[in-house]
């Protein structure tokens, strides 16, 4: 699944008539299944990372703003892009700490990553300052 895949997947989520709990693991799956293969538990591990920073449960709530919801989707469509090595197709500005999450994610799974991916996602992490 590519990221624009992604992103339609995220706005049929985002229409979908179904408790926080259920809409958060759909989103999960949709995560995971939109990055590129990656070592063990990676994708999950940092999905629960990012939705921790996101507050991702409270925006999840039916009544919130469907904003709320999109700007989410952008967000985690940034970073399947980041993992796909396109990052950049989609506008916007990651929100504070995420680089963090992403730098300390691909620390944490570096011996077990394709040279080529490690090199490119620390590459945008020394970019952005957080290295």
């Amino acid at each position: 699944m590519d990221a624009d895949r992604f992103y339609r997947r995220m706005l049929k989520i985002a229409k979908e008539k179904s408790s926080e709990e259920e809409r958060l693991d759909r989103i999960r799956d949709a995560f995971v299944e939109g990055l590129p293969p990656l070592p063990g538990e990676m994708g999950i591990d940092l999905f629960w990372e990012i939705a921790d920073l996101l507050d991702m449960r409270s925006t999840l709530q039916e009544q919130r703003p469907r904003e709320e919801f999109l700007q989410l989707a952008v967000i985690l469509t940034q970073v399947v892009e980041l993992f796909r090595e396109e990052f950049g197709a989609t506008e916007g500005e990651f929100p504070d700490g995420l680089w963090e999450i992403v730098r300390d994610c691909v620390n944490d799974y570096a011996l077990e990553l394709d040279e080529d991916l490690l090199n490119y996602l620390m590459g945008l992490v020394l970019d952005h300052g957080k290295i």
